[in-house]
């Protein structure tokens, strides 16, 4: 059987992704810089996770990790909410609802 495609795309920095051959599964976490280690941050297990909690956990990761070594970046401008009656403002909506933290 040929390896399958990753199941993140396009990861955020410091998630690895790799083929477990014989258990025919994929193993994600998060792997810290030695700059990081430094600072008391660990290899995370993420592979319990959905796919999309382990790239928002990784995202978080990497911001504590830059926090903790004094490179936090500025928070990035809020976008302009869409209109309402449109399929955006619904997404939106359910983005921002309890729903969407409980995927």
């Amino acid at each position: 059987m040929s390896k399958p495609r990753k199941p993140i795309a396009r990861p955020p920095a410091r998630l690895r992704q790799r083929w477990r051959a014989r258990s025919e599964s994929w193993r994600i976490w998060w792997e810290p810089s030695n700059d990081m280690r430094a600072v008391g941050m660990q290899t995370t297990e993420l592979s319990g996770l959905t796919r999309t909690k382990a790239v928002h956990k990784a995202e978080q990761m990497n911001a504590d990790a830059a926090k903790r070594l004094g490179r936090a970046r500025p928070a990035p401008a809020p976008q302009l909410s869409a209109r309402k009656g449109t399929v955006a403002a619904l997404i939106e909506a359910y983005m921002k609802s309890p729903a969407w933290d409980q995927l």
